[in-house]
């Protein structure tokens, strides 16, 4: 009807157009023809003009009708895990990297791959040759370091006779000096005689402090010298099994800045520990106690099972991304369990058994404005108090779709427990609806789910 109407309306205009023309100009065929034109391509120019607006106004007006089919779900009674889900990998509780502080040639070794080792066993040998040649002349300073202190005694006990001479000879004269039977020059002299006594008594018994020092310090370059030799005997320093060893009979190490590594000791792998990378969004939720449980490559269908030991603080920063350790300890009783072996960790948060359980998708449904109730909505929206509440719409009997307003608890990701005594295994919980709209330029439903 528009468009007729609209069309008129072009056919007057026209009219009126053409009217002043023909009355003040003469008309010849040829300006008919062209006028005759002009009106006809007006017209379908106005005629597509209009069926866009038609079209444009049926694809922007709301389309407040419904012709589709409401899914819905029956909440169930079943366990519910909340968990964190990450990867870590094994290590021994302890590993010991066994090392040399001496440089030289392996000479002996008593250990290989997979040996287990007691703590103070030998498991190699550098060549003592040089070590054994330094010890032995350590000895010999030490010796003659002895010999000087007893030089150094002999020397004071002959100091110590000479300046008892000395003070003999001083007191005589002092005697004759006083009868006048010898000259103030001859008790000077003997008087010089007594003082340098003295003196070379008192150089004496310094020099046997100089030699029994020097005993000191020889005896510590003898020690020193049996601490290397000693160290040529390469020992385990815990009780364990050899996972690594880096060096053969021959080879030459040599310590400088760093100890080289000869050996590998993972101590008692009955127990382990899983370095786990938690992401920064989940860390919140973990903490030390729970339990988790992982598998591994090479045992698929086995699971084992841990508690979490430690959450180090410590931020691991790669790629912009933000993960922190998580130190899980293992038994590993079977010895199943390998040092470097990735696992697939399982954090259990929290768990619930024989729970009321509704689909997520439940908690996201929202009908269409044809078939919901506004009035029951903003109601229900009303009582929303805390976080742990959602809305989520029964389906009675009749189809007809009813807001209730439900508390929640933990979440698998899939289902979400219902902790409100509002709802029942009986009630349909409308979860999505299989919509197909006629005429169609609104946008599609959602798919279909389960019923």
């Amino acid at each position: 009807q528009r468009g007729m109407e609209f069309s008129k309306g072009v056919k007057n205009l026209s009219g009126l157009t053409r009217e002043p023309l023909m009355s003040h100009t003469p008309t010849t065929p040829s300006k008919l023809a062209a006028l005759d034109w002009t009106s006809r391509r007006t017209k379908v120019t106005a005629g597509i003009f209009l069926v866009g607006l038609i079209v444009l106004w049926q694809f922007l007006s709301p389309d407040d009708s419904f012709d589709g089919q409401i899914r819905s779900a029956l909440p169930e009674r079943s366990a519910v895990r909340q968990s964190v889900s990450a990867s870590g990998t094994l290590s021994a509780l302890v590993t010991v990297e066994v090392g040399t502080q001496l440089s030289g040639q392996i000479s002996e070794l008593h250990a290989d791959f997979n040996s287990d080792v007691k703590e103070g066993a030998l498991i190699a040998r550098i060549d003592p040759a040089t070590f054994e040649t330094r010890v032995a002349q350590a000895e010999a300073e030490a010796a003659i370091a002895a010999a000087n202190v007893t030089q150094a005694k002999a020397t004071v006990a002959e100091s110590e006779a000479n300046y008892a001479k000395a003070e003999r000879a001083l007191k005589r004269s002092e005697d004759l000096r006083a009868r006048g039977n010898i000259s103030a020059a001859q008790l000077d002299s003997a008087i010089a005689d007594a003082e340098m006594s003295k003196a070379r008594l008192t150089s004496a018994q310094a020099q046997v402090v100089t030699a029994e020092a020097q005993v000191k310090q020889r005896e510590a370059s003898l020690q020193s010298a049996r601490v290397d030799l000693e160290r040529t005997f390469i020992r385990s320093p815990v009780d364990g099994v050899v996972i690594g060893r880096e060096v053969d009979i021959g080879q030459t190490v040599a310590a400088s800045m760093q100890a080289p590594i000869l050996f590998t000791i993972a101590k008692d792998l009955s127990d382990m520990q899983l370095e786990v990378n938690v992401d920064e969004a989940d860390i919140g939720e973990v903490r030390e106690g729970l339990t988790a449980r992982f598998t591994v490559d090479a045992y698929p269908e086995d699971l084992f099972q841990g508690y979490v030991d430690q959450i180090r603080k410590a931020p691991q920063i790669e790629q912009n991304v933000v993960t922190y350790t998580v130190i899980v300890s293992a038994a590993n009783a079977d010895q199943k369990l390998l040092p470097g072996m990735t696992a697939n960790v399982e954090i259990i948060i929290e768990e619930r058994k024989n729970a009321l359980l509704i689909p997520n998708r439940a908690l996201r449904f929202t009908p269409p404005k044809a078939i919901r109730d506004e009035d029951a909505l903003a109601e229900a929206r009303a009582q929303l108090t805390d976080d742990t509440q959602r809305i989520v719409w029964r389906e009675d009997d009749d189809g007809d779709l009813t807001p209730r307003v439900i508390s929640i608890g933990i979440s698998d990701g899939f289902m979400t427990e219902v902790t409100s005594d509002n709802l029942s295994e009986q009630d349909k919980i409308a979860i999505t609806i299989d919509q197909a709209r006629e005429g169609g330029f609104g946008p599609p439903g959602p798919g279909p789910g389960p019923r």
